[in-house]
């Protein structure tokens, strides 16, 4: 008798509620695509987010397996309970499997998600391409995992956190993604050029550590080309966090990109800073291709900008967009509201500079004390003028869960500040037909927000 293949399936998860912008993603994960290159055989990639598909359809997908050894799952803190139940279905119908976590939730804290989700045997700390490997090496020959760096596992009763493994150094050693063994990939991709971040943003989960690691131009550009000439590809999300940090780097790749002719095949998308752009590099930019830009600003009062150790001023902000405008960029701006022992009155200059600045898009998120992050340090001190906090990892979303309530503005008041200034951006610009189009584009996102508005 044939004995099976040993089997290892890696699973974006569904949404069992998919109301918010960021359930309809429109690339398919990078990371699930990244470790999937890294194992090369026996493995089969299922990203429900991209594919629209709910969890009966992935159960149906699951129990068709002949066999399943290896479960793998990635998930931020909002979704973790959807990655927690994707793996019961799982081991519904494959119960030899191992379930194993990876993303940023589990990495800011794994005992925790561990212990709180008993599916998950193994929890995946921070980078996952040389860990999860030797994870498969291990379990398919039933050898003890606990020499292996950077994870976390549940041993009997207990649960064994591992020695920390260093950050890949040379990211030009990780092979491409593996996008030939995903379904339905259409004509959108992400890209990652660099991994890292050395700001100190105290709302932000810096998993990735504080020292950028680049990969070279050209390495950048045969991908680029690869997915061109193999994928079809026509618009890129460049998914750095700051893909403008080293503009002498960058230019020698907009170079590189309009020699090899790629602006005339393919348009890309970036986010990035306001102090890391100048009229220089954004006309560049625009004539490699890129056609959008996003800034994270975050509030329109100098004092709180000040004090999210964000580090950038409205001055700045006002040049970056006004630049990025001029050169034809569409520009996103983000928001939050909520940050500690913020008032009514600095939340209505938040709104005033947003119409002000009049980008293309503005979005007005809440403040989510994501594990690992200053913001979920103060608000569990009882400090920043927070007087509750959310439990409910489902209530994590960036739009719309509101974890976080400030005393001086209670959570109704809050939600009804967030579409005061989504109405100010539009009304206050005299764009009567975007707010339509807005309205129409995330009619389900903003019944959300009003019935909840109406429940607290």
């Amino acid at each position: 008798m044939k004995t099976k293949k040993f089997k290892i399936v890696l699973i974006n998860p569904p949404r069992y509620q998919p109301v918010d912008p960021y359930d309809y993603p429109e690339y398919p994960c990078i990371s699930l695509a990244y470790l999937a290159a890294c194992v090369k055989k026996d493995i089969t990639c299922i990203d429900a987010k991209y594919e629209r598909i709910n969890f009966e359809e992935l159960e149906k997908r699951i129990k068709n397996f002949d066999r399943i050894d290896i479960a793998g799952v990635t998930s931020m803190t909002h979704n973790i309970v959807d990655a927690h139940a994707t793996i019961e279905i799982v081991k519904r119908y494959h119960p030899g499997a191992k379930g194993i976590i990876g993303g940023c939730h589990v990495t800011a804290c794994p005992e925790q998600t561990l212990s709180s989700f008993k599916s998950f045997d193994i929890g995946v700390i921070s980078e996952g391409e040389e860990t999860f490997p030797e994870l498969i090496t291990a379990i398919k020959n039933n050898m003890d995992i606990h020499s292996i760096k950077g994870i976390c596992y549940r041993k009997d009763t207990d649960i064994i956190l591992t020695q920390p493994r260093t950050f890949i150094e040379d990211i030009n050693t990780i092979p491409e993604p593996a996008w030939h063994l995903f379904s339905n990939i259409d004509k959108t991709l992400p890209v990652l050029t660099t991994r890292g971040c050395p700001y100190k943003c105290n709302f932000c989960m810096r998993v990735l550590g504080d020292k950028v690691r680049f990969r070279s131009p050209g390495q950048v550009i045969k991908e680029l080309k690869n997915l061109v000439e193999n994928f079809g590809v026509k618009r890129i999300y460049f998914q750095d966090e700051t893909f403008t940090i080293n503009k002498k780097r960058l230019k020698k790749i907009l170079h590189m990109m309009i020699d090899e002719k790629l602006n005339d095949k393919i348009e890309w998308w970036i986010q990035t800073r306001v102090d890391s752009v100048d009229m220089e590099i954004l006309t560049l930019m625009k004539k490699a291709g890129c056609v959008e830009i996003g800034f994270g600003i975050e509030s329109g009062n100098e004092l709180v900008l000040k004090n999210s150790g964000k580090n950038i001023t409205k001055q700045q902000a006002t040049h970056a967009v006004k630049a990025a405008k001029q050169v034809g960029l569409k520009v996103f701006t983000y928001f939050i509201f909520g940050h500690p022992n913020e008032t009514i009155f600095q939340i209505k200059d938040t709104i005033r500079f947003a119409a002000q600045l009049n980008a293309y898009s503005a979005i007005f998120g809440m403040m989510v004390p994501y594990p690992g992050t200053k913001i979920r340090e103060i608000a569990v001190n009882g400090k920043g003028g927070y007087v509750s906090i959310s439990e409910d990892w489902n209530d994590y979303g960036k739009n719309i869960g509101h974890p976080l309530e400030l005393k001086s503005i209670p959570r109704k008041k809050m939600m009804r500040l967030q579409l005061m200034a989504y109405f100010h951006f539009y009304f206050a610009n005299f764009r009567l037909i975007d707010f339509i189009k807005l309205f129409f584009s995330n009619t389900k996102t903003i019944f959300t927000i009003l019935s909840r508005w109406k429940k607290s």
